[in-house]
């Protein structure tokens, strides 16, 4: 799956995952707790509705 469209995507999605660690550093530990329950709830949701996440082009 190389494509040479989806570096810009590859690129935005480094940053926002630069951006998550450092905001993870900076926050307690129940709040990063609570934050990756409901990012995982979501997740969960999306991939039961059987919404694809990779296809958001």
């Amino acid at each position: 799956m190389t494509n040479r469209v989806g570096q810009a995507k590859t690129i935005a999605e480094r940053r926002l995952s630069y951006k998550y660690r450092v905001l993870q550093r900076r926050v307690r530990p129940a709040v990063k707790r609570a934050f990756l329950k409901i990012a995982r709830e979501m997740f969960l949701d999306q991939l039961s509705r059987g919404v694809s996440i990779k296809k958001k082009d």
